[in-house]
């Protein structure tokens, strides 16, 4: 019951939030008529707030993130929807949420009993994608309930740690002696904190939970995008509704908003099983915090594109900023296509407003970079800039090498499309539970079934997002903003995928969260296939309905089957698992530990004790220690040196070796006292060492009885 409640109070924070903001600007809610679909999208938009808000407050402003802070920002924001509300009674004017013109004037609106099961039905497709997409992810977690499953988490974990309890952003990396800058842009330990301070919860449970958790709402936002993206094109498709006979009623007819409503839920419960989405949300990346804010981004570029409104324009640069703040790699990824698709549009309508309004998308997104430069870089941005993509870089080329000639340049290029790219784009699932037995009854269940699956995926998006350009009822083309962004969206995001190789490198399982936007492309434009499929078969409109629900009870049927990536291995080693056991049952909780930069991110996330880096720095600290005189000490492998540190700085040290260092020879030197040693093999053993300013038998009094009494309970 404490994790239900804690929950609803973080959900209601970020909904009624977004409830109250478009209270304030009611022009974009107008256009959604649902209100399952309304409170999704104010839940998005809650959450894109209060990420860029704290961002610009606390640098602007010093605002520290506490729960004071954040319910009183709470009250402040829906205090400010109710007044507007109010005002607008008053006043005779129309409140915020009615909705636009109907695609059928002489339609008779349902009436509210029909349109209450609409909303319930709706809701519970919506609640079981989302059991369906978090159930897949939980998986994988619960193997090591204990556990961060990377590197990356450990470092999420440990600064969101440090948000948490001083209410600000760090500079410097927290728990790490020494000035080590932070690069990444940390919206996602905001929202994190956000979460944090509002619910409840420890930091360490929203990097091991949350991200599952933010992988299945993920899918929750893309099916708002797919539908509302697709509901007006979905509407040509259908055509105007028939006119009332002057005897009775119109004939009853196909909406386009019911038909949007299904390809939603398609592309939704596609998306929950998709492998690459599933490997990026189920392991504490960030990506996770970031991919719910994608859809809304795409769709409000969208309508910008579509109405040139300048309210899309904002809303635009809000979602995208909180995406590329939260996590860059999905905004670095749609920035080409925005560009291609953006000259498209200009081209074609010639409107100043759309160059004007993606100027104020861009001075959103340029307003929080410059806050970010300014108050929270420990360097200057482009060093940060030139120190991720030098990490970046080698990260890739010590993964898999450079393809120097032409031969192997096109060998990669191959193999990433047959090998890599169809086997983790598809989302079916022949190891599932229904999807197995059901080939399995048929002897269909082996590879290249598995091949047929995964090619349809990707030609069936192929087939939609040419499909989307030919009106069949009218028998002609339609190229316009609309049909051209899906086009775009998929087409030519493959075009990128399929250059990369030739470029320098070819794909590794690491490197995946490249195909999320893609991906993301894939199960709209699969989804828009299958109705155009239905849309073919069915003349009436009944069976029409009959093809849609089939498609969509298959779409759960493949959401349910889906199946983690490859699973997810432990990077932190059950010998460092140990020593950090034993440190935080014997070390002092001031106690300084000495280890590996790599060790040293779990250390500090499993002991919260400070660590002084040893052997070498990482590449991004290498470059700016390089380019700025940083306080950053990196003790070299020789003890005397190691010594030399610890008489100069007081406290009590104690060093940790094990896989990836520090190489050392430090058993044999008297200054190093092992207390404990894990682990038989070799390339894997950790061991403690105590750290003595003097050695045994020849420290001062005072030191001698301080090492007599051996480590310290905490």
């Amino acid at each position: 019951m404490p994790l239900v409640l804690a929950c609803l109070k973080t959900i209601l924070l970020f909904t009624l939030t977004g409830l109250s903001l478009f209270r304030l600007a009611p022009r974009a809610i107008r256009e959604i008529h649902s209100w399952t679909d309304r409170i999704l999208l104010s839940l998005l938009t809650g959450i894109a707030f209060y990420t860029l808000f704290f961002l610009l407050a606390q640098g602007l402003f010093g605002l520290p993130l506490t729960e004071v802070t954040v319910w009183g920002v709470f009250a402040l924001i829906l205090a400010a929807g109710a007044g507007v509300e109010v005002y607008r009674r008053r006043k005779h004017l129309q409140t915020g949420f009615e909705e636009s013109e109907s695609e059928d004037k002489d339609e008779a609106r349902p009436p509210l009993a029909g349109r209450a099961l609409k909303e319930i039905l709706l809701l519970g497709t919506l609640a079981l994608i989302f059991f369906f997409s978090l159930n897949i992810r939980l998986q994988n977690g619960l193997k090591w309930p204990d556990k961060l499953l990377d590197a990356d988490p450990y470092r999420h974990h440990i600064r969101t740690e440090a948000l948490i309890q001083t209410g600000q952003l760090s500079k410097f990396d927290p728990y790490l002696v020494g000035e080590v800058p932070i690069f990444e842009l940390q919206g996602c330990y905001i929202l994190a904190g956000v979460i944090g301070v509002s619910g409840p919860f420890s930091a360490w449970a929203l990097w091991a939970w949350g991200a599952q958790v933010f992988g299945a709402l993920s899918a929750l936002s893309l099916y708002l995008f797919a539908k509302l993206g697709l509901r007006a094109i979905v509407q040509q498709d259908l055509g105007p509704a028939p006119k009332a006979k002057k005897k009775g009623p119109a004939p009853p007819y196909l909406r386009a908003e019911t038909v949007a409503t299904f390809l939603g839920l398609i592309a939704a419960a596609l998306w929950g099983a998709s492998p690459v989405h599933i490997l990026r949300t189920n392991a504490g990346f960030s990506e996770a915090y970031a991919i719910p804010m994608l859809a809304p981004a795409l769709l409000f570029y969208l309508w910008a594109a579509q109405s040139r409104i300048w309210g899309d324009f904002v809303w635009f640069g809000v979602f995208f900023t909180a995406l590329a703040f939260i996590n860059p790699v999905p905004a670095v990824f749609v920035v080409p296509f925005f560009a291609v698709h953006a000259g498209y549009v200009f081209w074609k309508t010639r409107d100043p407003r759309w160059i004007y309004g993606n100027l104020i998308a861009g001075g959103i997104f340029l307003a929080c970079l410059l806050v970010w430069n300014w108050k929270f870089l420990a360097t200057p941005l482009f060093t940060g800039a030139l120190a991720t993509g030098k990490a970046g870089t080698e990260g890739i080329l010590k993964a898999m090498g450079q393809n120097p000639t032409f031969v192997e340049k096109l060998r990669a290029g191959w193999e990433t499309f047959s090998r890599e790219i169809f086997r983790n784009l598809g989302f079916f699932n022949l190891a599932g539970g229904w999807t197995g037995r059901f080939f399995g009854a048929l002897g269909l269940n082996n590879l290249g079934t598995k091949v047929f699956l995964d090619t349809l995926a990707v030609g069936g998006a192929f087939a939609g997002s040419f499909w989307i350009f030919w009106n069949g009822r009218e028998r002609r083309p339609r190229v316009d903003e609309g049909t051209m962004f899906f086009f775009l969206s998929y087409a030519f995001f493959f075009l990128i995928l399929f250059l990369i190789p030739f470029g320098f490198i070819s794909f590794t399982s690491k490197y995946y969260r490249y195909l999320l936007p893609i991906s993301l492309s894939l199960s709209c434009m699969f989804a828009y296939f299958a109705w155009r499929v239905v849309l073919a078969l069915a003349r009436q409109d009944r069976k029409r309905l009959a093809g849609l629900v089939l498609a969509t009870l298959l779409a759960l049927a493949v959401n349910r089957d889906g199946t983690t990536w490859g699973g997810w291995i432990l990077n932190c080693t059950q010998e460092e698992y140990a020593a950090a056991d034993w440190i935080n049952k014997h070390a002092p909780k001031d106690a300084k530990l000495i280890a590996n930069w790599y060790t040293g991110d779990y250390l500090r996330s499993l002991t919260l004790r400070n660590v002084v880096i040893s052997d070498y720095a990482r590449v991004e600290v290498r470059v700016a220690m390089e380019k700025f005189k940083l306080n950053t000490p990196i003790l070299p492998r020789n003890p005397d040196k190691v010594v030399e540190y610890v008489r100069d700085n007081p406290g009590e040290y104690y060093l940790i070796t094990a896989k990836w260092g520090p190489w050392g020879r430090y058993q044999d030197n008297p200054h190093f006292e092992l207390l404990e040693s894990f682990g038989k093999n070799p390339k894997t053993q950790a061991r403690v060492f105590k750290v003595h300013r003097e050695a045994p038998g020849t420290a001062s009094e005072g030191d001698s009885a301080n090492s007599s009494r051996g480590p310290a309970s905490p």
